[in-house]
């Protein structure tokens, strides 16, 4: 079925040569721990200049002050941006953004695990420095005793239900072992227990095996079902990874292998061009883009750093920094303001600032490894891949035309449904896009309504 659907892909776009405009991706060299570092120093800096007393933060999108864990994560990266420049004006307003999460007891866990991040990292390099040690203690006991949930949130609500899986439940365990890596967060039975069933289920939810010719190796996806959306997939592997780097005797034989595996399928769904999120929630967002480097450049070989060069070069020449100096969190905004086509929560104070985080951790990863070049598996040569069971995606690549759709109805937002998602030429300036992500509400061009006498079900469309 993929032999076919992929003729007709190519005898829709013709040849590269009949493609008509296209945005090119810039060859360009591969991104070093430097400039990937420059690029979250500017705008972890931009964002901070419009911090308000309280350590909100201003987004220019949505025109006002935005709280929530946006400002914790400009926070860390504002501690790091200063640290390498010895702005202490800079110092003081990542403070400040941080400790909004601390002071008014933010219950998410985006929220402690960024914060627990900020404070083993600046527990061992800002020890002797004044502006810390005002604040440490306050932050000490934030860790040590977090809020588990908010007033607003019942004991069903998703990431508290011991019962199921979703993305947040991943990201609390990964603040607990960050937070007990640097000191906090003493042991219980009871915190331990829930750790625990927080690691089986994140492993029981691991989709169905993908199939992929680009990949020898298991690859499965790990996201929010049912419906699996890529971008957390990219969210998991980035948490599982924290998870190790923390608390190694926590990194069990079955966490490292899915973590292992959710790598792989991220590298068997990344299109040529370094597009990651092109299904589902979370759609073509930046952190995505930040994540997939940090990926990458965890896997330590070839595949990795192609992986991590193509993210790189795409959160670099499709996304940049917008004219008001902060960064594009998705290309439809990078000279606009028009947040109409993404999601409601998504805005360049939380995302901007998760992305600045992701892009230090990458470069981290990235240090002492040689510079980053290539691409990803679908850049390099022809294949399939297949994730009809999880995300209902399928991707593919025949010469010199890659494509990607979703074959499996959905009651969700456009973004979900059956019909092709991403069409990529190639040429001698390199690989182009031919169709505009979908946005979750509007007239999305690329819906790709059943042929007459069928209906789309788990393996496509059948008769």
């Amino acid at each position: 079925m993929l032999r076919g659907i992929a003729l007709a892909v190519v005898l829709l776009v013709g040849t590269p040569a009949t493609a008509g405009a296209v945005v090119p991706t810039a060859p360009g060299a591969g991104g070093s721990p430097l400039a990937i570092r420059t690029l979250a120093d500017r705008i972890t800096t931009t964002a901070l200049r419009s911090i308000d007393d309280r350590g909100r933060i201003w987004d220019p999108i949505g025109r006002n002050l935005i709280g929530y864990y946006g400002p914790a994560g400009f926070g860390y990266a504002g501690l790091r941006a200063a640290a390498r420049t010895g702005d202490r004006d800079l110092r003081e307003r990542a403070i400040r953004a941080l400790m909004l999460s601390v002071r008014e007891r933010h219950a998410t866990p985006f929220d402690q695990w960024l914060v627990a991040k900020a404070y083993r990292w600046a527990h061992r390099r800002l020890a002797a420095d004044r502006d810390w040690q005002q604040v440490a203690p306050q932050i000490a006991a934030y860790l040590d005793d977090p809020p588990f949930r908010s007033a607003a949130q019942p004991p069903s609500a998703g990431w508290i239900d011991p019962r199921r899986y979703n993305n947040w439940k991943l990201v609390e365990l990964a603040a607990r072992t960050t937070a007990t890596a640097a000191g906090r967060f003493p042991a219980s039975p009871r915190r331990s227990s829930r750790l625990r069933t927080i690691g089986r289920l994140a492993i029981g939810a691991a989709a169905t095996p993908v199939r992929s010719s680009w990949i020898a190796a298991r690859a499965r996806a790990l996201s929010d079902p049912p419906s699996n959306p890529i971008a957390y997939s990219t969210l998991s592997a980035v948490m599982l990874r924290d998870v190790g780097l923390a608390d190694p005797p926590r990194d069990r034989v079955a966490l490292r292998r899915l973590r292992e595996q959710v790598g792989r399928y991220l590298a068997a769904v990344m299109a040529p061009n370094g597009t990651l999120a092109w299904s589902g929630r979370s759609a073509e967002l930046s952190w995505t883009l930040a994540a997939a480097m940090v990926v990458g450049a965890d896997r330590d070989d070839r595949a990795g750093r192609g992986m991590a060069n193509a993210a790189w070069r795409r959160l670099r020449d499709a996304y940049g920094i917008r004219p008001d100096g902060y960064l594009a969190i998705a290309p439809v905004l990078r000279d606009g303001d028009d947040a109409s086509g993404i999601d409601r929560y998504a805005n360049t104070v939380i995302y901007g600032g998760l992305t600045a985080v992701l892009l230090n951790d990458a470069a981290d990863a990235l240090d002492g490894q040689p510079a980053l070049a290539g691409g990803p598996p679908a850049a390099t040569r022809s294949g399939t891949t297949s994730d009809i069971a999880g995300s209902g995606a399928v991707a593919a690549r025949r010469g010199d035309v890659w494509w990607a759709a979703t074959l499996r109805p959905s009651h969700l937002d456009l973004r979900y449904q059956p019909g092709l998602e991403a069409i990529q030429v190639r040429d001698r300036g390199g690989w182009h896009e031919l169709l505009p992500a979908r946005p979750k509400v509007g007239a999305p061009r690329s819906l790709w309504p059943a042929p007459a006498g069928c209906s789309w079900r788990a393996a496509g469309p059948t008769r």
